[in-house]
């Protein structure tokens, strides 16, 4: 029985590491949207281009997000996001572990990073609104 006890310990010892990464997930959902109609959304990711009216969904990891909102007849708008590492989580969870995978599992995984904004605003600023509103 005492054999039992210690595969238990070990086995929850395992499961506990990569503690960034269970603590904030590998994807993170990125939304990206427009106040104003019939916006084209558009977000960059890794080479990848994504599409929308109004509003645009992305899952990401790490990195940076360049999202763009054009309206005809509007500015165009562009911002751009980079994650950030969550050392806190990362080195707390992993530096009272003897096993050493955790330290690798984060990194891999996309636990270790977290974006500041997962909703993004694009809104194009009109001007003809605006001109309308005055008169």
């Amino acid at each position: 029985m005492q054999w039992l006890k210690i595969m238990t310990i070990l086995f929850v010892f395992c499961l506990l590491q990569g503690c960034a990464t269970i603590l904030n997930g590998s994807k993170k959902s990125i939304m990206v949207s427009s106040s104003e109609d019939d916006t084209k959304v558009t977000v960059l990711y890794e080479g990848k281009k994504m599409t929308g009216k109004n509003v645009a969904m992305i899952k990401a990891k790490k990195g940076t997000i360049t999202a763009i909102g054009e309206k005809k007849g509007c500015a165009t708008t562009q911002r751009m996001v980079e994650s950030s590492g969550d050392w806190g989580w990362y080195i707390a969870g992993n530096l009272f572990s003897w096993y050493v995978f955790g330290w690798i599992i984060d990194p891999i995984t996309g636990g270790l990073w977290y974006y500041d904004e997962t909703e993004i605003d694009v809104t194009p600023v009109c001007l003809e609104k605006e001109e309308e509103k005055d008169e």
